[in-house]
Formats: structure tokens, C-alpha cells, sequence
């Protein structure tokens, strides 16, 4: 009797994985007339059971102004387009959540970009939406990536958004565009991670970028679409041969992260090379790459490079590559005094051969 009483209360975090576990919670939240309890969680997992959803109901059953210091929820495997709808109270009922900052979906399928808008948007306070692997059954919703037609609400507001997708693109384009469309232009969004497949060019990649003036963060995953070529970026240490002269000077903020993660080496020395032509990044504070292959001679210059651009500031580096495995991360007091770290390419074999 006591662990079914407590079992909700010995963590921070709330996992729900059915229709019992969540009617549990909301007994001891409301029945029990335990309010206070809700209090503990700052994290609350929700993960829909295929066989009998229960996720439509669930600001409905557990009020959101008795888990007033939750900070995050993450939904997980919804499909709201063919089976079951949010209850017509759900968007209402969920607007009494004003202490979630983030929100992160996974594996959602949804009727069309409208419905996620409004799960979105009854979150008032949120600073954070993650789409991972998100899905719509129809494409009607924005019309270009959120720039016009709808009223954005707490999209304005939001400081860090994560658009990915583990699996391979279907190259649906119009979909790739309703989810880009939650990374709304503003003064406020500083951090973005974007899958890299769902641009066509690096020219649309860019056209979107430049939309953020506050952009701070930017974290770039898989390999593009199109061929890289590092001749049409940048050689890393001479601005002066780079070829689309009509860029600079630019004015885009400067970068104080830069993250290329799940790459080649290839795609990713010429991501590289092509951020620096766009934002300045004489100011990075943290420097990480995670690569699939073994690193080329052009990404250890351009990596090198940027290294030596941002001494001064840098406090984190981050490699990984299938030759190096993971390398230590740097100490800020030691490159601040040193300068950057030697790092060695070489394979631990190679390197005792």
C-alpha cells in the first residue's frame, strides 16, 4: 500500500505509460486531495499506449495548476491524425500548464501543422519546443515557414528550437516546411538545431538563417542533400579568395556555439567553413563535432582554424570521430592561457605504431 502511494513522489520526474498510471497519479493529486505532491515533479514524461490512448485527457484528469514547478514535458508517440482527437476541452484545460518552459514531441503524428500550432500555443510560457520525428498527414498549414498567415502567439517567444529527425527523410518538402515553420524570425530565438536534409541547397539553408538576428546557438545534424565543395565556402585561413564577394561584410550576430553532429567529414568541413562566411565566429564559446568517417586534411584545417579564431573566448571543444573516439573535453583556464589545445588526428594504434 505505501509503494503504490509514494511510488509517484520518489523522483522528479513522472513517466506515464497507459491510462492506469496516469488515473493513479490524478487519484492521489485529486482524489486524495494531495496536491502539494504534484509539486515535486519538474519533469513529466508522457508516452501514448497505441492499444488504448489515454494522452487526449490528460490536462483534463491532472489540473496544471497542481504541478506548478514543472518545467518540462515531453509527449511521445501520439497519432491524432487517424485515431484518437484531443477532447474538446484538451487545448483549454492545458493552458493552466503555465510552468512548462520546454516541450519536446517524438514520434508524433499529426492531422496537419494547424493542430500541432495549437498544442504549441496553449503552452504560455514555453521557451523550448523540440520536433523529433514529427509527422503530418496533410500538408496544409503554413504557407512558408512561419513567416506569414497565422498569428504566432508564444512562437515569438521562444528562445531555442530543435527541428531533427533520426531517420532518413522521405524528402517530403511541404511537411519539411510546416515543421521549419515553428522557428518563427524574432528578437528572442537564440538557439536552433536543424536536420540538414530538409534543405534542398545550401542557399535555402542560408535564406533561412539569416531570418534569426539574435541567432547564438546553432547546431547542424546529418549530411546535406547536395555536394559540398569547399571551394564555393571558404578556404578557412583567407577571406579574401572566398568567391561571393557581394556577402561581406556581413552582419549577422556572432556565434558563441557551433555544433556539427552525425556527419562526414566532407559535409562537415565545408558546414564549417560556410557558418564562418556568414557569422562571426571570433567570439565562440563552445566548438563540437561528431563525425562517421575518419576525418579529412580539410576539416582539420578549417577545425584548426577556428580554433585559433576564437581563443580567447573558447571553453569547450568537443571531437568525436570513428578514428579518435571521443576526446577529452578542453579546460577553459588552460586555453584561455595557452591558447588552443594540439589535437591529434591520428588513431591511438597509429599513434603507438
Amino acid at each position: 500500500a505505501w509503494y503504490h502511494a509514494t511510488r509517484h513522489h520518489l523522483a522528479d520526474a513522472a513517466d506515464i505509460k497507459n491510462n492506469a498510471s496516469l488515473r493513479s497519479l490524478a487519484h492521489i493529486l485529486v482524489g486524495k486531495r494531495m496536491p502539494r505532491y504534484g509539486q515535486i515533479f519538474s519533469w513529466l514524461i508522457l508516452r501514448e499506449d497505441t492499444k488504448n490512448p489515454y494522452l487526449h485527457t490528460f490536462p483534463i484528469l491532472i489540473p496544471g495548476n497542481l504541478c506548478s514547478n514543472l518545467r518540462d514535458l515531453n509527449i511521445v508517440d501520439i497519432d491524432w491524425a487517424a485515431k484518437a482527437t484531443p477532447h474538446h476541452d484538451f487545448f483549454t484545460y492545458l493552458t493552466f500548464y503555465e510552468s512548462v518552459l520546454s516541450l519536446r514531441l517524438a514520434r508524433c503524428h499529426f492531422k496537419d501543422a494547424k493542430q500541432l500550432h495549437k498544442l504549441v500555443q496553449s503552452l504560455p510560457r514555453l521557451l523550448s519546443l523540440s520536433l523529433d520525428r514529427v509527422t503530418f498527414a496533410s500538408e496544409s498549414g503554413f504557407d512558408t515557414p512561419g513567416r506569414n498567415a497565422h498569428s504566432h502567439g508564444p512562437l515569438e517567444h521562444l528562445v531555442e528550437v530543435t527541428v531533427s529527425d533520426d531517420d532518413n527523410p522521405s524528402g517530403n518538402t511541404g511537411m519539411h516546411r510546416n515543421l521549419l515553420g515553428f522557428a518563427v524570425p524574432s528578437t528572442s530565438l537564440s538557439r536552433l538545431t536543424l536536420d540538414v536534409r530538409y534543405f534542398v541547397s545550401s542557399r535555402e539553408l542560408e535564406c533561412f538563417l539569416v531570418a534569426f538576428p539574435a541567432l547564438a546557438w546553432l547546431q547542424l545534424q546529418y549530411d546535406p542533400p547536395w555536394s559540398p565543395s569547399l571551394r564555393r565556402a571558404m578556404p578557412p585561413h583567407d577571406h579574401g579568395e572566398y568567391e561571393d564577394r557581394s556577402r561581406w561584410p556581413t552582419y549577422m550576430p556572432a556565434l558563441r556555439r557551433l555544433a556539427i553532429t552525425d556527419m562526414r567529414s566532407a559535409s562537415a568541413a565545408w558546414l564549417l567553413a560556410w557558418a564562418s562566411t556568414l557569422w562571426p565566429c571570433h567570439s565562440l564559446e563552445n566548438l563540437s563535432v561528431s563525425l562517421s568517417d575518419i576525418p579529412s586534411p580539410e576539416l582539420r584545417e578549417t577545425f584548426t582554424f577556428l580554433l585559433c579564431l576564437s581563443a580567447a573566448t573558447i571553453k569547450s571543444i568537443f571531437w568525436r570521430s570513428p578514428i579518435t573516439g571521443e576526446l577529452p573535453r578542453a579546460d577553459r583556464t588552460r586555453v584561455a592561457d595557452e591558447g588552443p589545445p594540439k589535437i591529434s588526428f591520428r588513431s591511438a594504434a597509429s599513434a603507438q605504431g
